[in-house]
């Protein structure tokens, strides 16, 4: 019984990963699911679609693990975050997810920030926003107060699959820590804030630790996903908590960037500062006596699946082999630094860290009839990476070290986008060699949950592994310092155009 299984629940689909407690990676599977956008601004998904692609994931890993579910030592999970989903006493969802993107929480996040604003920024060190799961958790109070009132518990994505594997309806602190009336250094509910907002303690689930043991399988779910009866489940973390344990960011100065659909920049944390509510989080790490500080960018390679869907199959991209992202990783290739002076802004869906500003759009600037497809392409990689340059900002000004750069996600698969972020963030970035870092972690947490492997900060560091370091040329990183500064000004300038827009009905 040596086999780790790790499963993340995200946004778009599962991904489950069978990892030896060596860090050999024996088996993966992934199923997506659909988004559910029922008016606008309403964001959700199904549960049972989650729990659907689990079994589904789940068996094809078992089948591709030479002595099968007899070698699975434990379970993990990681899953999305700020999700909320309303569960009955036998276990049932009794609406659909409300998802982090859901924006329906407005007028609710409005009344939290008038009653308890100061008191959440002072114990989170974050600000409300519509997102959060207090606002959510208000919305359907006030709007479906018949599932408020059957509701026996609130759980997050990767808690409710846990329930459906184990019986056992509970949480723990790297998800709760997303609710806002967490205390990150306790790792408790702090129920006077959480009453303050008008919420009923009834709701609040059992919190456990993120290594604690959460049940076992149980005959229902062991028929339907192929898993033995009794293996244990170990409770597993937020996706984000996850991915610094499979990202390496378990001790001070590492900072982990990923580049998914959105972006993240993240770094061990050892307090909450008040002072960057606003412009960079702070959140329960996956072990005790430490939180994660994160940037968020909220266009990564979102900005390339724009542009394919803006340029599409031009005669640039067409000219070259392999598929649309690396035949646009190859046009960018050929593009000294700089982009020919094009600077690209990344803010498609408003501007995340480091200032959350709705109203913020994306623009390209410096375009002249010189500029062709590999100047934008390259831009737009240049800009995510300057985005996740502001985030290191905002690090050092906490006081947070900045030494030694990881990436991972999707995007790290382009060595173009590995080297501009090498050359953009100092000048040395080491790759992951596995970017389901979620789905490791998650696996890693499995491990030290049965004591397989030692405590979180050393199984990372023995887990995960890297691929070669990729150097910039210090006369790249020397151009992507002027022109940051570039997309500093222009950022700052253009707050007032998008303001002034907005006021006139633009």
């Amino acid at each position: 019984m040596d086999v780790l299984l790790g499963i993340d629940v995200g946004t778009s689909g599962v991904k489950t990963i069978a990892l030896t407690s060596e860090g050999s990676v024996l088996a993966s599977d992934s199923a997506s699911y659909p988004l559910l956008t029922p008016r606008p601004g309403w964001v959700e998904q199904n549960p049972e679609d989650w729990w659907a692609a689990v079994v589904d994931t789940v068996r094809a890993c078992l089948n591709r693990i030479p002595g099968g579910p007899s070698r699975v030592a434990a379970i993990s999970l990681s899953g999305h975050m700020s999700s909320v989903v309303m569960v009955s006493s036998e276990g049932q969802a009794l609406r659909p997810c409300l998802m982090l993107t859901d924006a329906r929480g407005v007028e609710e996040s409005r009344c939290l920030a008038e009653r308890v604003e100061d008191k959440v920024r002072a114990l989170t060190g974050g600000s409300v926003r519509a997102g959060s799961m207090a606002a959510k958790l208000l919305w359907i109070k006030r709007h479906e107060p018949e599932v408020y009132k059957n509701a026996t518990a609130f759980l997050t994505a990767k808690d409710f699959v846990r329930m459906r594997l184990t019986g056992q309806a509970c949480t723990e602190p790297t998800d709760a820590g997303n609710t806002m009336f967490l205390d990150p250094v306790t790792r408790q509910w702090a129920v006077d804030l959480y009453e303050e907002m008008g919420l009923d303690r009834k709701h609040l689930p059992r919190l456990i630790e993120t290594t604690d043991l959460a049940g076992t399988i149980t005959a229902e779910a062991a028929r339907q996903t192929g898993l033995l009866v009794g293996t244990p489940v170990i409770a597993g973390g937020a996706d984000m908590a996850c991915s610094a344990v499979g990202t390496g960011c378990v001790e001070d100065g590492v900072v982990a960037v990923t580049i998914g659909t959105a972006a993240q920049v993240v770094t061990l944390a050892h307090k909450v500062d008040p002072g960057c509510a606003g412009r960079v989080s702070f959140h329960p790490h996956a072990f005790k006596g430490a939180l994660y500080a994160m940037g968020s960018i909220f266009s990564g390679g979102l900005t390339l699946r724009w542009i394919r869907q803006a340029i599409g199959e031009n005669d640039a991209v067409r000219s070259r082999s392999g598929s649309y992202y690396d035949r646009l990783s190859e046009l960018a290739a050929e593009v000294p630094a700089g982009s020919g002076g094009v600077i690209f802004l990344p803010f498609l869906v408003g501007s995340g860290s480091p200032e959350f500003d709705p109203s913020i759009r994306a623009g390209f600037i410096g375009l002249s009839l010189a500029s062709d497809t590999g100047d934008l392409v390259r831009a737009a990689m240049e800009g995510v990476s300057y985005n996740a340059r502001d985030c290191l900002g905002v690090f050092r000004e906490a006081g947070l070290p900045v030494r030694t750069l990881h990436m991972g996600g999707g995007g790290s698969v382009s060595k173009t986008w590995r080297s501009i972020m090498a050359g953009v963030l100092g000048g040395l970035i080491r790759p992951l060699a596995n970017r389901d870092a979620s789905a490791v972690g998650a696996a890693i947490i499995a491990g030290v949950g049965i004591g397989v492997l030692g405590s979180v900060s050393e199984a990372s560091k023995k887990i995960v592994s890297f691929d070669e370091d990729v150097v910039a040329a210090p006369a790249d990183v020397s151009t992507y310092d002027r022109n940051y500064r570039v997309y500093d000004m222009a950022r700052n300038a253009l707050k007032s155009v998008y303001r002034y827009r907005d006021s006139n009905g633009g």
